[in-house]
């Protein structure tokens, strides 16, 4: 063969060479697509498990506000045909006493006649977990910054240094030897 012609025979990689090329570039793309749905998707969920808090706790506290509004009410509405209940209440709020009774009240406080004591509701707790942990790092704008950074600059590892192999000529390694001027 003259020197400076090509040659038309050309090698294919290896299978071996394929699939470690392939494999590679697999592992670091899902490494950085993970790192990446990470700092995209954690803040958001974070942010979402928040509000489910908040709206359950104001559930509950609206829940709460609820049974005392009626009770309330049920107060009310036993006023207007228990003369027993107004005199209990009158005794109770302003320290009346009709004069021809005798006072015997309770030795320790108590509520009100009528009123039913309302236990408050266990509030729900907040928000923990791994995700929510991770979240918490990941919204830091710098760290958020630098995992960005960290998957791109892993998928152009993958890119490069496990893209495809072009064939090769036979013989020269890869390297191809420059064409020979004629105007000498």
């Amino acid at each position: 063969m003259e020197h400076g012609t090509r040659d038309s025979r050309t090698e294919a990689p290896s299978l071996a060479a394929r699939l470690v090329h392939t494999v590679g570039f697999i592992t670091l793309a899902a490494a950085a697509a993970a790192v990446l749905a990470g700092v995209m998707i954690l803040p958001e969920y974070a942010r979402w498990a928040r509000t489910e808090h908040e709206l359950a706790r104001e559930q509950a506290l609206t829940d709460e506000l609820q049974s005392l509004r009626d009770a309330q009410a049920r107060l009310i509405a036993a006023l207007d045909n228990d003369p027993v209940l107004i005199k209990r209440l009158a005794v109770f709020q302003a320290g009346l006493t009709p004069a021809d009774e005798n006072e015997f009240g309770p030795a320790e406080p108590q509520l009100p006649p009528g009123v039913i004591h309302i236990e408050k509701r266990n509030l729900p707790p907040a928000p923990a977990g791994p995700a929510i942990a991770l979240a918490g790092r990941v919204e830091d704008p710098a760290t958020r910054r630098g995992l960005l950074l960290l998957a791109a600059a892993a998928l152009l590892c993958g890119m490069f240094l496990f893209a495809p192999a072009e064939r090769r000529p036979k013989g020269t390694g890869g390297i191809r030897e420059p064409a020979q001027s004629s105007e000498l």
